[in-house]
């Protein structure tokens, strides 16, 4: 009985490690997953790093700059999900009518260049950036699509609610 009990106790704990690196394995692949479609989504966009400049300062295009945007306010609520990632594609998609594989190179391009800072400063000089190409439609369009990058894993946080006031109150049209 005693040696029954060691062998099916030897055949638990092999199938326990064996269970933790079949996880560990699955972890590093979604990790390479993530690194690969940062990697794709810069060579599609033809990313230059200038010397001495963070990439937010200098991102020309606007749909890139706004996905970066709606990136920082997903990255409020923790790092980067794939609810997160699935909203800021589908967001990509609807906006500026990009079949789905840019879409998707869009948004990892948006997670990238927001994680060049930390997401208010990274929202702080998207906003500068945005200012001179986005008109009141494109500023009422991107915060409603902020709005939901922000809640895509749930309701939005007060960080998340404040940094969205900050843009609203400074991009709201005089009356």
């Amino acid at each position: 009985m005693g040696f029954l009990l060691a062998v099916l106790g030897a055949m638990g704990a092999v199938g326990f490690w064996m269970w933790r690196a079949r996880d560990a394995a699955a972890g590093a692949k979604a990790a390479a997953d993530l690194a690969g479609d940062a990697a794709s989504a810069l060579r599609r966009f033809g990313f230059r790093r200038k010397a001495g400049v963070n990439p937010l300062d200098v991102e020309e295009d606007p749909r890139l700059a706004a996905m970066a945007a709606m990136a920082s306010m997903a990255r409020m609520d923790g790092e980067r999900s794939a609810a997160q990632t699935a909203v800021l594609t589908a967001a990509a998609k609807d906006l500026f009518q990009v079949p789905q594989d840019e879409a998707r190179d869009m948004a990892a391009y948006g997670f990238w260049l927001s994680a060049n800072a930390e997401p208010e400063e990274a929202l702080r000089r998207l906003d500068r950036n945005l200012a001179r190409s986005l008109g009141p439609k494109e500023w009422a369009e991107l915060i409603s699509a902020m709005r939901a990058a922000g809640s895509a894993e749930g309701p939005l946080s007060e960080r998340q609610t404040e940094a969205l006031t900050r843009i609203e109150r400074a991009h709201s049209a005089p009356t």
